[in-house]
């Protein structure tokens, strides 16, 4: 008998292990993915305020940076009259402008909920905005516009921006890199 005519029967390969720690990689990449996302989701507001502190720490660094070199004071000492000067400039603004602004913001409030309604009348008109808004009745445009508007007239660094300045600046006093040359 030759090799030929006779067949070889086709080795059958027991997966199942294989497959089982394939799955159990392929649903903790998945589970991690989602923990990750999850996560960020969650810290968005830190990591967003982190951000900001930096950016401020750039700023305060590259200027204080410029003044060093200029009159050859130590960067110290340069940071402390980038953020006295900044600190002034923004006091001033306020001193000046904030009333306009509060006004200018006190104005919106009271005309936006009223363009809004007429933004929603007139999309009752239509065939499509009736049946969006048959979806949509728990909405109230009003209060929600209130809230916003409220929000956006308190002033003074009580949240967030007070946690962006206070850890900008120490990002600027406490790092060591020196001006960026160009």
């Amino acid at each position: 008998m030759s090799n030929s005519s006779q067949k070889v029967p086709a080795r059958i390969v027991d997966l199942s292990e294989q497959s089982g720690w394939l799955f159990a990689r392929k649903l903790l990449l998945i589970v991690g993915i989602a923990a990750s996302a999850l996560a960020l989701w969650r810290l968005s507001d830190v990591l967003l305020l982190a951000f900001g502190s930096i950016l401020l720490a750039l700023v305060l660094r590259g200027l204080a940076g410029i003044i060093s070199e200029r009159t050859k004071i130590s960067e110290g000492l340069a940071v402390a009259a980038v953020v006295i000067v900044m600190t002034s400039a923004f006091v001033a603004f306020a001193w000046l402008f904030g009333s306009q602004i509060a006004t200018q913001f006190e104005l919106l409030s009271e005309s936006l909920p009223q363009g809004l309604s007429k933004i929603v009348l007139d999309l009752r008109a239509t065939r499509w905005g009736a049946w969006m808004f048959l979806r949509a009745q728990e909405v109230n445009l009003t209060s929600a516009t209130r809230q916003v508007m409220g929000g956006l007239c308190d002033s003074g660094l009580r949240g967030n921006e007070g946690v962006i300045f206070r850890y900008g600046l120490h990002v600027a006093k406490f790092s060591n890199c020196g001006p960026v040359s160009a």
